[in-house]
């Protein structure tokens, strides 16, 4: 789970379904700052994924994913622009 906090003070919450030992599609949902869910849960896919290390950057409605692609030896860069 990362939770980041948004510049006009509401919550992002980011997941990883997994189905035993097989990853399925990651997952957002947006909340206010009391935590009440704000719209409804957004699948992301399969192409963001979140590494348990590294931390989520907030510019402006833009929160900011690096990750790192092992098999294809690469750093990857997902942005993802939050409506509030």
């Amino acid at each position: 789970l990362k939770t980041v906090k948004l510049e006009n003070g509401s919550l992002l919450f980011l997941w990883e379904l997994w189905s035993g030992s097989d990853y399925k599609k990651t997952l957002a949902l947006k909340t206010d700052k009391d935590g009440k869910p704000i719209g409804n849960i957004v699948e992301l896919g399969n192409q963001v994924r979140l590494n348990r290390r590294d931390d989520l950057l907030v510019n402006g409605n833009q929160v900011i994913i690096f990750s790192g692609n092992k098999n294809e030896q690469k750093l990857e860069l997902t942005i993802l622009d939050v409506i509030y």
